[in-house]
């Protein structure tokens, strides 16, 4: 028997992680709820810090394309990560990403 999870516990969960805006939040609970269950009990057993690397590695995958993530970082910077395509066939393995911290000001 699969376990249900409820909306109502999931984003009480996912609002609390740090440096995650509002709309990362309602994409992970959608993912989440829609998702694998034990993904949801791994995410409660991570350290805060691990739990929004976590919450955009779900988004990641979820989107599949390329697509910038930002987050707000504690020091008036955005950091943004981007997905890249490999290049035709390229043998490298892996997520390939791009980031860049960018100032605020």
């Amino acid at each position: 028997m699969k376990l249900q999870l409820k909306g109502e516990e999931v984003l009480g969960v996912v609002s609390k992680i740090p440096n995650l805006g509002r709309l990362q939040v309602f994409k992970a609970v959608r993912i989440i709820l829609s998702g694998n269950p034990e993904e949801f009990s791994l995410l409660k057993s991570l350290p805060d810090v691990e739990k929004t690397e976590w919450i955009l590695l779900l988004i990641s995958q979820s989107e599949g394309k390329e697509e910038s993530l930002r987050y707000a970082i504690p020091s008036g910077h955005v950091l943004c990560l981007q997905h890249i395509k490999p290049i035709l066939h390229s043998e490298l393995l892996g997520f390939n990403y791009v980031v860049q911290l960018r100032d605020l000001n």
